[in-house]
């Protein structure tokens, strides 16, 4: 062997052994999905897949009913990431909690009213009672605003499931009335309005982390961001793969049922999924939070440079082409 062959395998070594941190340890991050609903189908594809990993990151996937449990365990320090609904991040946020929104899969509210068969109309639920989650959580939220858009608020009772398979099962034994979610129950039901009919605005899982977390690891919130826009690609362009996902989170495997979920799923979902300003007077309103300026709290909570920064590198447009 020749000094000259010998010096740059010794170079070469010292490379790699200088590198091997990075090309042998993922950057582990901790993520959390608030419901067992297709708005979080992002976030199981980009796992499924391997598009964590393929990204450097060691993702562990962790189920934190309702949003605004989640949003207690991002500032415990439990996760890193969390993908629950809009209010208890905005809500938190109203509050001085320093919360930032960077993304969300929607900004139409995909949710339905169902309720018993017998019930026909709106007024049929005076008396009645429906189910939620957990107070302050997104299927309470939307619970109330449909209500009140049906002007139904004071007549119907509210009561809480503890999360959304626990609300369907509630429904199906016909313990409550009705109920909002963003697919239909197994049992006969009958779809009596929805948050889309009626105007309301949403933003479905909103990919929120802490400021800190925000400015002291931007490329890894980057990496993040790149495997959930690359699952919810694979997601819109692969049906059946997409369909096996719902079917394996959501424990449900009739055909009809995924079918039926993927198209609404593939109607709702947003390929450059920004979180929608509008979203902030109507939770502050849901809320009862009179005292804070709906202005401040939207540029305080939401903040899309991240996506920005995407779309200028233009992933969206290799990953959906020009037209989104």
């Amino acid at each position: 062997m020749t000094q000259w062959v010998f010096l740059r395998r010794i170079v070469f070594l010292a490379y790699f052994l200088a590198c091997a941190p990075v090309l042998l340890h993922a950057e582990p991050v901790r993520i959390s999905y608030s419901a067992i609903s297709w708005l979080m189908t992002p976030v199981w594809m980009a796992e499924e897949l391997g598009l964590f990993k393929k990204y450097n990151l060691e993702a562990q996937l962790i189920y934190i009913p309702s949003s605004a449990t989640s949003v207690q365990a991002l500032l415990g320090g439990s996760v890193d990431v969390i993908t629950p609904g809009s209010s208890g991040v905005v809500i938190a946020a109203a509050r001085g909690v320093q919360v930032v929104a960077v993304a969300a899969s929607t900004r139409r509210a995909p949710f339905t009213l169902f309720t018993q068969p017998e019930i026909t109309k709106p007024e049929d639920l005076k008396g009645k009672v429906t189910g939620v989650t957990r107070f302050n959580s997104t299927t309470h939220m939307m619970t109330v605003l449909i209500l009140r858009k049906l002007h139904l608020e004071n007549f119907v009772s509210v009561r809480q499931m503890g999360d959304v398979p626990a609300m369907h099962n509630a429904f199906e034994q016909k313990l409550i009335a009705g109920m909002v979610s963003s697919y239909g129950p197994k049992a006969r039901h009958r779809a009596l309005t929805d948050a889309v009919a009626l105007d309301i605005p949403y933003a479905g899982s909103m990919m929120t982390v802490t400021r800190s977390f925000l400015h002291e690891r931007p490329d890894t919130l980057e990496r993040v961001l790149r495997a959930y826009v690359e699952g919810l690609a694979a997601f819109l362009g692969q049906k059946e793969r997409a369909k096996n996902i719902l079917a394996k989170y959501m424990r449900r495997s009739q055909p009809e049922f995924l079918e039926e979920t993927f198209d609404t799923a593939s109607k709702y979902l947003e390929p450059i999924p920004r979180v929608d300003r509008r979203i902030v007077p109507v939770i502050l309103d849901f809320a009862g939070i009179k005292d804070v300026n709906p202005h401040e709290v939207a540029a305080r909570v939401i903040d899309n440079s991240v996506l920005e920064k995407l779309q200028r590198k233009k992933v969206f447009d290799n990953l959906f082409g020009k037209k989104k």
